[in-house]
Order: structure tokens, then C-alpha cells, then sequence
């Protein structure tokens, strides 16, 4: 009778591991891949300096690679579409990482260990022990112990052969499912429910985006359909935007907070109605959203870079620094070093 005990004991847990690893294996997987996720975007912010701080830091650091790279194409995709810009950026840096940085892989292993982790527990009979232990996982793994419907717990009367029977699957389960990290080329990305990048872009880009009407500068506000005025801590020549005298093929590179402490107009949305730039705001409904103070605050950064791309500009908006224009002496004094130290006043 012992025997014939011991054996249906046996088979019964044997019968439970099996269906739990069968039933485990996907959602460990799944597991594994949410939590790395979030830990791999996590590692990148805190080590990386592009990614420490908000979107103006991110700003600044890829403002500067523009510089040194000196990519008119790079650049003109910035102006043109900067959120768009922002996100290519992020996912770019992430790919390159979980390519190359083998640290990421380990993260991977830590969470299978953790999340097939078996723990001792107080209790002496098998079903209570494998409620508890289901009610683990079910905070992990999204699991049930509605998988076990059918099998009779209640033939269960070793609960040290249970939790060693479990223990022998388990790390069964373990050796099968480490080669989907044995190197970063095994990580599958389309297994991500939400991609490190696309945790990084939630955390940096989820701001406001609304573009100077005139310089086509980021609203520097950290907080989407925030109260209040759109505003720029630093305001570009109008030429980074194309903009130009009316019926000319001339380059408007006057800055923002210069133009509204002027006496000049400009043409709206190429309207025929003439709108004083200190009074911006009367021009529609996109300008009156914008606090443009008058002052001389400028970023050497800009007037530099509208030398060094003069010719890439002049083809690509078809519009010449000449005349009012023309670019002046004093920007083209400006040097590289010049350029980037202005960046650390963002």
C-alpha cells in the first residue's frame, strides 16, 4: 500500500510539474522580455548622458553631434520634423546598445533567474503550497491555477516530493529557455510588448512639441497642453525655418526676439495682410500662443551653424543670404568651440 501511495504521489506531481513548465514556458518568456525591457531602459538613462535629465538635455547632446558631424541632411530633418528627429535618435542609440553593449544580456539572465525563482515556504500540504506558489507567479506571470484543473491535488500527500519535483522542472525549464539569451543576437525584438525605446520616448518626447512660428524653435514646456504661453529659452535665425523677404530671393536672418523689439512686418501664413512683429501676436492664432520677449539673448550655436550650412540652406530653401540677408561678419568669426560651449547656457 506505502508503494502504491508513493507512486501515484509521485506520478501526480510529475503530472503538475509537467503541466506548469508546459504552461509556464511562454509566459516566463513574455515575462522576461517586460521586465528587461524596463530595466535596459532604465540602465540606459542612468548611464548614458544623452538620456539623463528631459528632452532639452537630449536636445543639447544631439544639437552637438549635428555639429561635429556637420550632416546638412541629419540637420534639415531636425528643423523640419524635430519629434519625428527625437524618436529616430532614440531608437538608433537603443539598437546600437542591445547590439553591442553585452552587459544587456545579463540583465536578460538576472530576470529568468528571478522569475523561476523558487522559494521555501512554512506550508506542509501540497495544495496550499502550490496556491502560494501559483499566486507568485500569477503576480509575475499573468498565470492561474486554473491550468491544473483535472488533476487531483488531493493525491498529493508528499510535499517535499512536490516542491523537489517542481524544483527538478524548474531548472529543467531554466536550461531550456537560456539559449533564447546566449548572446544579443538571440534577443528577439518582436517579442517586446513595449521596446526599451519605446519606453524612452514615452519618458522624453510625452512634452510639448508646438514649434516657433517664426524660427521653427521646440517649446521648451516639459508638459503636453501645458497652461500658459509656448515660449524658447533661445529663439534661431529665421533662416533655419526658410523664412524670406515677400517676392524676393532673399533670406530673412533676423531672430525672433530681435524682430519683435523692431520696427519691421512680416506676411502671416503668406497672407496679404502686413502684421508688425511687435504685435505678432494679432496675426492668427498660432502667434498669439507664443511668448516672444524683445531682447538680445542669442545662441552663438546658430549663427554658426547658418554659416557653416550657407550653401546647403541657399539649395535647399532656394533662397540667398544676400543683401538684407546676407550673413554678417561677425557670425563667421564665430568657431566650432564657440558653437558648442553657447550650448551649455541651454
Amino acid at each position: 500500500i506505502i508503494f502504491k501511495i508513493h507512486c501515484k504521489d509521485t506520478t501526480s506531481a510529475v503530472a503538475v510539474a509537467d503541466i506548469l513548465c508546459m504552461k509556464l514556458k511562454p509566459r516566463i518568456l513574455q515575462a522576461v522580455y517586460n521586465q528587461s525591457a524596463v530595466d535596459v531602459a532604465d540602465t540606459i538613462r542612468r548611464n548614458s548622458e544623452a538620456f539623463r535629465g528631459n528632452k532639452s538635455n537630449l536636445e543639447k547632446h544631439f544639437l552637438k553631434s549635428l555639429a561635429k558631424s556637420k550632416k546638412f541632411e541629419d540637420f534639415i530633418k531636425y528643423v523640419h520634423d524635430p519629434r519625428k528627429y527625437f524618436e529616430n535618435f532614440i531608437t538608433e542609440h537603443v539598437k546600437n546598445q542591445l547590439g553591442t553593449n553585452q552587459s544587456f544580456l545579463q540583465i536578460f539572465k538576472n530576470n529568468l533567474k528571478a522569475k523561476l525563482a523558487l522559494k521555501n515556504r512554512k506550508e506542509d500540504k501540497a495544495n496550499v503550497w502550490l496556491d502560494s506558489f501559483c499566486k507568485k507567479l500569477a503576480d509575475k506571470l499573468e498565470f492561474s491555477m486554473k491550468v491544473l484543473k483535472g488533476i487531483n491535488l488531493g493525491e498529493i500527500f508528499n510535499f517535499d516530493n512536490l516542491k523537489e519535483t517542481m524544483k527538478r522542472a524548474l531548472d529543467g525549464l531554466t536550461e531550456d529557455l537560456n539559449p533564447e539569451f546566449s548572446s544579443l543576437s538571440s534577443i528577439q525584438m518582436e517579442l517586446f510588448r513595449e521596446t526599451p525605446a519605446e519606453i524612452l520616448i514615452k519618458q522624453l518626447c510625452d512634452c510639448c512639441w508646438v514649434r516657433c512660428p517664426f524660427c521653427a524653435a521646440i517649446c521648451s514646456r516639459t508638459i503636453r497642453n501645458h497652461d500658459g504661453d509656448h515660449s524658447v529659452s533661445f529663439h534661431r535665425p529665421t533662416a533655419v525655418s526658410g523664412f524670406h523677404y515677400r517676392n524676393t530671393d532673399v533670406f530673412s536672418i533676423i531672430i525672433c526676439t530681435t524682430a519683435v523689439s523692431s520696427s519691421e512686418s512680416f506676411y502671416p501664413d503668406s497672407s496679404d495682410r502686413l502684421v508688425k512683429y511687435k504685435k505678432y501676436r494679432e496675426a492668427g492664432e498660432r502667434f498669439a500662443c507664443w511668448s516672444i520677449t524683445p531682447d538680445t539673448s542669442e545662441l552663438p550655436y546658430w549663427k554658426w551653424l547658418v554659416c557653416q550650412f550657407k550653401n546647403e540652406l541657399e539649395s535647399h530653401y532656394k533662397y540667398k543670404f544676400k543683401k538684407r540677408g546676407e550673413i554678417p561678419a561677425a557670425w563667421k568669426e564665430l568657431t566650432e568651440e564657440d558653437a558648442l560651449g553657447s550650448l551649455e547656457k541651454i
